[in-house]
């Protein structure tokens, strides 16, 4: 509100230069625990966008306009293509002494880089061994796109014919198109690699198809309760970072439905609630309040553990966890979509708090934060993940020769990949795409990558 009634005109430019200007930017510290005062780095703060934007008459902050806003940043942040690199975010994870998935093999398509070698089908063999039940995935592709469930336990294919399937699977997820590289998202420090992991859990096998979010629904062939938490931690006014907003949804079993989601919260201090679509959850979510409250405390170190070492204002953790105490932290999601695709129903509170508590922190006086160089937090992790800064700047997979893109104008267009219904609305997706539903369907994605062939490759 101070914003609003002070600044306008060259009041604002001046600002938002001063916010952004390198000289006022501060070096983060060496020790993690060394400062008093919270660190956002640039690739994150929103400083700008809430003075335009609340100035060009936004009430207040909402899901779906700090999605915009960080989605645009997005495609040229260095720090996100860390952090959404599954190997990389991996090996960060283990040392930052976090419990993450176990990888039976990973590598690099193209290079090697840090710890993960260049991708050799005879490694990967070797690494499947007698296997049957494991997770094959790209390491920078999201929303399940490209990922491979295999789970052949109690079937009485042959080990060679599994091989051979799954090194078939390996090469479309390594080499997606044969003439040339494509990237769903246009990240410009994107290095493409595959990803053979063991899965958390397994689906209960010969059972009827259980009633969605109930236990049979949400047990494992274990017996254990095994959910996936998807919450996300905020800066708030106090200068502190804590749990807000987020849903579980089922681990175990494919595909998922819109009704395998539950609404949870860490708004309430003393309490997490959890509230579900269907009858179910009813079952349910009390013992996943119980569970969650149970472990609030190191998810809750755990997150803000994570947004300190990225400098982080607004970042989503997804966990894995289980009725015997198993935990996992599965992936570091930012931006996320949550906001743009959940039902008002299931959001109301969540989103309020949340960004009520974000949108307090850019406002408090004085700023409970100081904006730090993101270089600099970047060569800080790529040194504890033991990478060279060059060669993860220089050799990233986007300015490949070979590599081809959609239109700037596509890939800058926020919900291109979550919404490209209104993609096509908006008039960055041509209308032979024939987007239906919230997806891009396999004829979609045809047209798109044909159209992408055809433009002229751009400078870097």
């Amino acid at each position: 509100t101070e914003w609003r009634g002070v600044l306008g005109g060259q009041g604002l430019v001046l600002a938002m230069l001063l916010c952004f200007s390198n000289v006022g930017l501060a070096a983060p510290p060496e020790g993690h625990h060394a400062a008093t005062r919270v660190h956002i780095g640039s690739d994150f703060v929103l400083l700008p966008e809430m003075i335009m934007g609340l100035t060009a008459g936004a009430s207040k902050l909402n899901g779906s306009l700090c999605y915009r806003w960080q989605a645009r940043r997005y495609r040229r942040a260095p720090t996100t293509g860390l952090l959404e690199n599954k190997l990389l975010r991996n090996t960060l994870l283990r040392k930052l002494g976090l419990p993450a998935p176990r990888i039976i093999y990973g590598a690099f398509v193209y290079k090697r880089l840090g710890a993960w070698p260049r991708y050799d089908p005879a490694d990967l063999e070797r690494a499947i061994g007698q296997r049957r039940h494991f997770v094959l995935k790209p390491a920078t592709k999201c929303a399940g796109e490209g990922l491979h469930m295999v789970d052949v336990r109690g079937y009485r294919e042959p080990q060679d014919a599994l091989l051979r399937r799954v090194l078939h699977s390996a090469r479309k997820v390594a080499f997606p198109r044969k003439a040339f590289i494509w990237s769903d998202l246009g990240v410009h420090y994107e290095h493409m690699g595959l990803v053979l992991e063991e899965p958390f859990s397994a689906p209960r096998r010969n059972v009827p198809e259980a009633a969605a979010g109930s236990m049979r629904d949400l047990e494992d062939d274990r017996g254990r309760l095994v959910v996936e938490l998807c919450v996300h931690v905020s800066l708030d006014g106090a200068g502190r970072r804590r749990l807000k907003g987020g849903f579980v949804r089922r681990v175990a079993g494919n595909p998922r439905r819109a009704e395998d989601e539950a609404y949870v919260s860490f708004c309430e201090s003393h309490r997490v609630t959890c509230a579900g679509p269907a009858p179910g959850w009813s079952e349910t979510c009390p013992q996943i309040e119980t569970m969650l409250t149970t472990h609030r405390s190191w998810l809750e170190g755990a997150a803000t553990n994570l947004s300190e070492a990225l400098a982080s204002d607004l970042v989503r953790v997804d966990f894995y966890l289980a009725s015997d105490g198993t935990k996992v932290v599965n992936e570091i999601t930012w931006p996320s979509a949550y906001y743009t695709e959940r039902s008002a129903v299931y959001r109301g509170v969540d989103e309020d708090c949340t960004f009520s508590s974000l949108q307090a922190a850019y406002e408090t006086r004085p700023r409970p934060f100081d904006i730090v160089d993101s270089g600099a937090v970047l060569s800080r992790l790529l040194a504890l993940v033991g990478v060279d800064k060059q060669a993860f700047m220089l050799t990233s997979d986007y300015a490949r020769d070979d590599a081809f893109h959609l239109p700037e104008r596509v890939y800058d267009h926020a919900m291109w990949m979550t919404d490209p219904v209104a993609a096509a609305r908006d008039g960055v997706l041509d209308e032979a795409t024939n987007v239906q539903g919230k997806g891009l369907d396999g004829r979609s994605k045809r047209v798109i990558l044909h159209k992408a062939r055809r433009e002229p490759r751009r400078s870097h």
